[in-house]
């Protein structure tokens, strides 16, 4: 059966065009035509979404999908060169009267990302953009920024994974010497059963309960306690080095001890929430839609912010004998640990500028600067930083990376990194000694160091802009992003 499909480019909407399919078409094909009708040449790969959800048309089954009916996809561009008419120059990003801060010194911003961020710089009521140095090309709007805004809030700008963001626990009762150097293995092989949630059914809404998270409804208590897919994972550490002693013991950092670095947010409770509340024009902040998007976008960061607690129950009950079963009052961190960090870097939350005005700060894969200490973590294999924020932080917007950012697309880790790396089973091991548990063959090559920038090199660019220092910095010992029990 016939199917049309309507193709347009994620950087310009308007420009749209139509191709009739008789029959089904593999991905290969698909991907010609896209690169045919957008008159795009020296085709590498291509990014095609599909325009009602998102997903990502990867594979000849779900192209052959799309046939039978009629679909919208959107042809990301940043895998490709565009035909360029004359002058053969690069053009540059369009101008945006709104303020823009770029944090970057030595590490390179991809020219999408920046023309993304300059596109959402000039949305209405925006008054302050910050790029932070792992900016990178997101589907419509940039990662690794923020957005201030004064009377209007986005909820595009920050995206499906609400609450999305980052805790550090101190596990008081592992010391260093028990999990650091050959022992890396062997506290791998005890991570098992993490997969799939936390507690029983009744325990789940207890303490969905006990968090005010009843209205959000109990079958999304099937996701607490899980880690899920893309870029999140769990990660034992253990300190490489402290950089400033008086702050690290103020924190709470200690040297002998272990940690456990948790990344995950709300599931798929924020897209969900996106969904019903998804406003290309924003939301105006007095009216009765915003306030009905903050009140489900604050449940999301409840929901997010258990979510990694109870994965640290799950994670901390494989390492030692002790009782990590979920407190009856509501939850907090497992017996025997500390929580020193905890914070949301997918959010909008309001903020009181030196002016005396509050403003609207949207956060789209970058930490807040104004609650203390955050992590800011590479990719598996590389070392993790915990900074303190330094200056007054309002030329900033009050944020800072969440961590190294992407240099290849999910896609072009595909097509780059296995001829490079030919067997998926040596990425099992890094380059710092530690193990990484991951039965997802393409997320291996996904995640791989390779396809995010120097994590060094970022929280450099922020040292020297003077937007924080570095406290201590992490070595991983054991990353754990999925297992087949």
């Amino acid at each position: 059966m016939p199917s049309r499909l309507t193709l347009t480019l994620d950087t310009n909407r308007k420009l749209e065009k139509i191709a009739i399919l008789p029959n089904a078409l593999p991905y290969a094909d698909l991907v010609k035509l896209a690169a045919q009708k957008m008159k795009i040449k020296k085709v590498k790969s291509v990014k095609i979404h599909r325009a009602h959800d998102g997903k990502e048309v990867v594979d000849d089954e779900e192209s052959l999908a799309l046939t039978g009916r009629d679909c919208s996809l959107i042809v990301s561009i940043s895998d490709i060169l565009p035909v360029i008419s004359k002058p053969k120059t690069k053009s540059p990003p369009p101008e945006s009267s709104t303020p823009i801060t770029i944090l970057a010194k030595e590490t390179s911003l991809d020219t999408l990302a920046l023309t993304q961020l300059h596109q959402t710089a000039s949305l209405p009521s925006m008054y302050q953009a910050v790029a932070l140095p792992d900016l990178h090309p997101g589907q419509t709007h940039p990662i690794g920024c923020t957005f201030v805004t004064n009377s209007i809030v986005y909820p595009d700008l920050i995206g499906g994974d609400i609450g999305c963001g980052m805790a550090v626990f101190r596990l008081d009762r592992i010391s260093s010497d028990m999990v650091d150097g050959k022992k890396s293995e062997r506290i791998a092989s005890r991570m098992v059963g993490v997969e799939g949630p936390w507690g029983d059914k009744e325990k789940r809404k207890e303490v969905m309960r006990e968090v005010g998270l009843e209205e959000v409804g109990e079958e999304w208590g099937e996701y607490l306690g899980t880690i899920g897919g893309g870029n999140h994972f769990a990660e034992v550490q253990v300190v490489e080095r402290v950089v400033d002693v008086e702050a690290a013991e103020r924190i709470g950092v200690k040297e002998d001890l272990a940690y456990l670095l948790v990344h995950s947010g709300s599931r798929g409770l924020g897209q969900q929430i996106l969904q019903i509340h998804k406003s290309p024009t924003g939301l105006s902040t007095s009216s009765p839609e915003f306030d009905q998007y903050l009140k489900a976008h604050n449940q999301a960061l409840a929901f997010a912010h258990l979510n990694r607690t109870l994965i640290a129950h799950k994670i901390l009950s494989t390492l030692t004998p002790c009782d990590t079963s979920a407190p009856t009052t509501a939850p907090s961190p497992p017996p025997g640990t500390t929580k020193l960090i905890d914070i949301w870097h997918n959010n909008v939350e309001p903020k009181q500028f030196s002016d005396g005005v509050e403003r609207w700060i949207h956060r789209k894969g970058a930490a807040p600067s104004d609650k203390g200490p955050i992590v800011i973590p590479g990719s598996r294999g590389t070392f993790s930083y915990i900074v303190l924020p330094t200056g007054d932080q309002e030329s900033n917007a009050f944020s800072l990376s969440h961590g190294a950012g992407r240099t290849l697309s999910r896609s072009k880790a595909h097509h780059i990194l296995p001829t490079k790396h030919p067997s998926a089973s040596t990425l099992r091991k890094t380059d710092l000694g530690s193990t990484v548990i991951c039965d997802d063959k393409q997320l291996l090559y996904e995640e791989h160091p390779d396809a995010y920038k120097d994590v060094d090199v970022v929280v450099r660019d922020l040292e020297e802009l003077g937007v924080c220092r570095v406290v201590a910095v992490l070595r991983p010992v054991v990353t754990y992003k999925m297992r087949v029990d």
